[in-house]
């Protein structure tokens, strides 16, 4: 019917408890009934509740959009939505699916790729612009998320136009 860690544990201890001979740890047997029985009975939040509401998404979004060039911490975009660090980027996963960094990652390279597609960006200039600390640290993140170099995939894209 249903399978929560606990309450198999707590009944399988409970198993245990009552097959030993040794009546005399009653308040142990009775610790662990009710173990079961809250694990079995508690009332679990809904899954579907459990990410950020439209609005508090949309106020999160744009924050993180309008200053991608600067360090956002999952403690400034919680404290946007009144919530706890942990509370928040729980809740920014499950409405987005990915966690708050890499949603900031991948919008930084999205935005990454439409600068180098702009005639006379350099990637030092694309870099600054994205919220990377200099240009070789852009172009290792770039590389890790797409497989390819800032400067081999302009050149990929530039080629395709032509």
């Amino acid at each position: 019917m249903f399978h929560d860690k606990r309450a198999v544990e707590c009944a399988r201890l409970l198993a245990a408890e009552c097959d030993a001979s040794d009546t005399s740890s009653e308040l142990y047997g009775e610790g662990l009934t009710i173990a079961l029985l809250s694990a079995c009975f508690q009332r679990r939040p809904q899954k579907e509740n459990s990410g950020l509401s439209v609005s508090q998404l949309r106020l999160v979004l744009d924050f993180i959009h309008e200053h991608l060039d600067l360090s956002v911490s999952v403690f400034q975009l919680a404290r946007l939505v009144d919530l706890s660090p942990s509370q928040f980027a729980k809740m920014f996963k499950e409405s987005t699916g990915v966690s708050p960094h890499r949603y900031q990652l991948n919008t930084r390279i999205g935005k990454a790729q439409e600068l180098l597609l702009m005639k006379g960006e350099s990637l030092s200039t694309v870099a600054v612009a994205t919220g990377f600390a200099d240009q070789s640290h852009f172009t290792r993140t770039f590389k890790r998320v797409t497989g390819v170099t800032p400067h081999d995939w302009r050149q990929n894209r530039t080629r395709k136009r032509s």
